[in-house]
């Protein structure tokens, strides 16, 4: 029940999984391994832990933008079928690698880590969930505030998605038409 524990055990789930990579003969930096196909994940179940915040609704909003626009997000912890994703939870399938958030593994588990725009979304997803007293982009702060003022205002998990989908869609689309991300990618 301590504050950080759930982080914690995702941080010790992704090294324990580096570790496994690394003893099966498989490269040792986990960014080396196989770019996952979307359409495996199709039509499926994704559980995270309930309180949804920043990571959890970046994560979904890429489920639900990249990978399967219906696929079903539970924020209730529970595994129930075999099909079930879990996500930023303990021993999930996708959480915390290394200095990564849940969001960037994904992103760059399913080959998007070259589109500049959704880079950038990354930048500020990590900036918020981990570096939030040094922020990379200047941007950050501001979208911290927003997503707080999301979990402050309700406590309902699907009322959390649907506004943080609105203010990850638009930052996408920000990034996309804006010579910031575009000048300082080249």
């Amino acid at each position: 029940g301590a504050p950080g524990r759930e982080a914690l055990e995702g941080i010790l789930a992704g090294t324990e999984r580096w570790l496994r990579l690394a003893t099966n003969g498989r490269p040792m930096d986990s960014k080396q391994e196989d770019i996952l196909d979307p359409l495996q994940y199709k039509r499926k179940t994704w559980v995270t832990r309930a309180g949804v915040h920043v990571d959890r609704i970046a994560t979904a909003w890429f489920i639900r933008r990249f990978i399967d626009s219906e696929a079903v997000i539970r924020c209730d912890g529970l595994v129930q079928t075999p099909c079930d994703i879990r996500f930023d939870l303990a021993e999930a399938e996708f959480t915390h690698e290394g200095d990564e958030c849940t969001f960037e593994v994904m992103v760059r588990r399913f080959g998007f880590s070259s589109d500049k725009a959704l880079k950038a979304v990354c930048a500020v997803i990590h900036d918020i969930d981990l570096d939030e007293t040094t922020p990379t982009r200047r941007e950050s702060p501001g979208i911290a505030a927003l997503m707080a003022g999301i979990t402050f205002e309700t406590d309902n998990d699907e009322e959390r998605l649907g506004q943080g989908f609105r203010i990850l869609d638009a930052l996408l689309e920000y990034y996309k038409r804006s010579t910031i991300v575009r000048n300082s990618e080249s």
